[in-house]
Formats: structure tokens, C-alpha cells, sequence
């Protein structure tokens, strides 16, 4: 069996004798997901594992979940998350880790940096897994340190042509912003911290509090020790952000980095963007029910010789009744000449299974709709409804809406 090298806990990871200790506790807000996976084969007997608080000497055995991925490996995980605020570690069939710390301390809290960090698939790697059933996951890492405004550094890629008149035309150029991520505080932190960042660099997907971040070229993690003796070290790190994203896979990450549990989520800011844990102050929003749906689209185009019309014809119809009033956003793009505006339209089903029929047109400038094929539309509900909804469009345009489950009558065509 072995422990997941992208779990963000260690397991004795020093064999120095010499120097004195770094005095940096591992920390985590009490809404981190400390995500434990255990790789295994079916000979070998399951896993024991314990959360140990070290404040009152209480163990608390941990029921992992099991993943048989093939003949050959069994996948155990776990993800701890919501634990009192206090000193712990974990032990693993006796192996036991590192101490941290939980606390929703926002001043603490406000000096450290939550990485989160998944793959696209489980062929990148042979230690860790990150699609379990179906189901992505992502590990969060909370160090210290973060970004300074002093560590950017601008760079174009560009090519010119100079002329016989010693003019200079440019061919091509992309501008890029390079910008430099501490890693540990005045006190430092151990060296380890930087060998599992180095280690999550390699992965697909990265980011630091919610903001996607890429490796520039082969940096690694450059190394400065503090104090002579002292086994504590700050660390640079150069990063680019990723600007070029499918907006379907973006939206699938969020949501998988906001599972907290298989249907407990945490919770975004008003306007609907994931918010950055970083306080350890946020709740965890609880869905109970998840309510899956379609979102029908009808188009037509009216030419006459005056102006083009585009008018789109949306209707949303559920599974099953929506458990309270539920808005769905849908988001359009206004397009004249190389003007592109965003326009963000509302559709709402009220304890029913669909929505009323509702237009969106615009005249004599380009409207298409802002979707992707399977993209979940975002929504708006009361606090007291529990529920997710999951509505989806499929990418094509239909003729005649179907008809829901409670419809009275059967409509026509549009």
C-alpha cells in the first residue's frame, strides 16, 4: 500500500538529525479538504487510519471509501474537512504524520495561499488517482506565502521587419506576465513544502485561490535558507496565469473545487464566482437533492431589407417539480463589429417542472447564444431551498419544445 504523494499531509519526510527544526505548523482552514488516498491492491488487507487530536489525546477512527479501479488496485480515500479548530495528525496503518494545525482564524488565515491541484485523467500518473466512479478530485494545499506586487516581470514574444527606411514593422507579438510566488513566511517553512509543490506543478490543472496558474517553462522551486542551521527556508516560484480555458472545463473545476462531500458543496459570493477560500470563516452549503433538467433553445432569423432579427426562444423543463422559486441565467453575446458585449438573461420555473416560454432578440447586430454544449447554467434560488440544479444544453437548436410531465396541453411549433 502506498500514501498518495500528492496528499497534502507528510509522513515523515525528513532524515536530517542535524539543525534545528523549522518551527512552522502546517495549517488549514476548517473548510479545506484534506483529501487522503491510499492506493492498494486487493491482497492486501484495508487500510486502519486515525485522526488524532492532540489536544485531549482522543483517536478517532476514519471509515475510509473504496474504489476497486481494476483487478490490481484498490483506491481508499477519505476527505477531512469541517474538524474543530485544535492540533492534529493522522496515522496511517501506524505511520504517522506531520502535526497541523485547523483554525478559522481570518488573520492567520490571511497570510497563507490555498492550492488546489487536479489532473485531466488517470493516465498521467501511476501514485494517485483523481477521477474515482466518475467523479473528480481535487487536492487542497494551503502554505504560506503568496503573491508580491514586486515579484511580476513582463516578456512579449514578437518578431519585426526592418525596413530599407529603418522603420519597424511588427510582424507578430503576445505580451506575457510572469509573477512570483513566495512560499513560506518570516518563519520559513520545511523543504518538503517546496518538493510537493515542484510535485503539483506537474499537474494539469493548478490554482491558487481559484485562479488558474501554470509552471513557466522549467522553473522550479529556488531555495533560500533564513537563518544558518535553521531547517526553514523561503522559496520562489515563477508562475504565468492560464488566460486560454474551455469554458466547460472551467466550470466542471469549480464545482469539483467546491465538493466538499459527495453532495455538500462550498458556498461562491453573490455574484455567483467562486469565491477564494481563504478566510476559514465560509460555511459549507449542504444540498440534499439534485434535480437534473434540459435547456431547450428555438432560433430563427428574420431577414428583411431593412435589418436582421435574431430571436431566440428558450424554455427550461426539469426532472421533477423544483422545490422553490429557481432562476436560471442564461448568457448571450451581443456582437457589432469587433465589439463584443455580454448580456445575461433570466429564466425562472416556480414549484413546477418548467419554465414559461421566454424571448430574447435582438436587431441589426450579431446575438448568439453564450453556451457550450453541456454546459450548466448557473442559478439563483432561496437560501432555503437545498437543492442543486443541474440543467444542461445539449448545443442544438429545436423545433418544437417537449412536453413536461405536468404540461396540460401539448404546444406547437414556434
Amino acid at each position: 500500500m502506498i500514501i498518495s504523494p500528492f496528499t497534502p499531509l507528510f509522513f515523515s519526510p525528513s532524515t536530517d538529525k542535524f539543525g534545528a527544526n523549522s518551527k512552522y505548523v502546517q495549517l488549514f482552514a476548517r473548510t479545506d479538504r484534506i483529501f487522503i488516498e491510499l492506493i492498494s491492491n486487493p491482497k492486501e488487507q484495508e487500510p486502519v487510519v486515525y485522526i488524532n487530536n492532540l489536544l485531549n489525546d482522543a483517536s478517532t477512527p476514519i471509515i475510509l471509501s473504496s474504489w476497486q479501479m481494476n483487478d490490481d488496485k484498490i483506491i481508499y480515500f477519505y476527505n477531512i474537512s469541517l474538524l474543530p479548530c485544535g492540533y492534529y495528525n493522522v496515522a496511517v496503518n501506524g505511520k504517522t504524520s506531520e502535526m497541523f494545525k485547523i483554525t478559522d482564524d481570518e488573520h492567520e488565515l490571511s497570510e497563507t495561499t490555498l492550492i488546489q491541484y487536479s489532473m485531466k485523467d488517470n493516465k498521467q500518473r501511476l501514485d494517485t488517482v483523481w477521477w474515482i466512479d466518475g467523479m473528480q478530485y481535487f487536492f487542497d494545499f494551503r502554505v504560506p506565502g503568496g503573491f508580491k506586487d514586486g515579484g511580476w516581470t513582463f516578456g512579449v514574444d514578437n518578431e519585426q521587419f526592418i525596413t530599407s527606411d529603418e522603420d519597424i514593422v511588427e510582424l507578430y507579438s503576445h505580451e506575457y506576465t510572469t509573477m512570483l510566488f513566495t512560499l513560506g513566511n518570516a518563519m520559513g517553512c520545511p523543504v518538503w513544502f517546496a518538493e510537493l509543490l515542484n510535485r503539483v506543478l506537474c499537474c494539469n490543472y493548478v490554482y491558487f485561490d481559484g485562479i488558474r496558474f501554470a509552471r513557466k517553462e522549467s522553473n522550479v522551486p529556488e531555495l533560500n535558507q533564513q537563518i544558518e542551521g535553521l531547517k526553514s527556508f523561503v522559496f520562489n516560484q515563477i508562475l504565468q496565469k492560464v488566460r486560454t480555458m474551455s469554458p466547460v472545463l472551467e466550470w466542471t473545476n469549480q464545482v469539483s473545487m467546491r465538493r466538499a462531500d459527495a453532495d455538500a458543496y462550498r458556498i461562491t459570493s453573490n455574484d455567483g464566482e467562486l469565491r477564494s477560500i481563504k478566510s476559514g470563516s465560509e460555511m459549507v452549503e449542504e444540498y440534499t437533492d439534485v434535480i437534473t433538467g434540459k435547456l431547450y433553445i428555438n432560433y430563427i432569423k428574420i431577414m428583411t431589407g431593412n435589418y436582421t432579427s435574431h430571436n431566440y426562444h428558450c424554455k427550461v423543463i426539469l426532472d421533477k417539480p423544483a422545490n422553490g422559486d429557481v432562476t436560471f441565467i442564461i448568457p448571450f453575446n451581443k456582437i457589432s463589429g469587433e465589439v463584443i458585449t455580454p448580456e445575461i438573461n433570466q429564466i425562472t420555473i416556480t414549484l413546477n417542472y418548467y419554465s414559461d416560454e421566454a424571448t430574447f432578440s435582438q436587431k441589426r447586430i450579431s446575438y448568439n447564444v453564450n453556451l457550450l454544449p453541456g454546459d450548466i447554467l448557473k442559478f439563483l434560488k432561496k437560501t432555503d431551498d437545498s437543492t442543486f440544479y443541474e440543467v444542461t444544453w445539449d448545443g442544438e437548436f429545436v423545433d418544437t419544445f417537449p412536453v413536461a410531465p405536468d404540461e396540460t396541453s401539448v404546444p406547437g411549433s414556434i
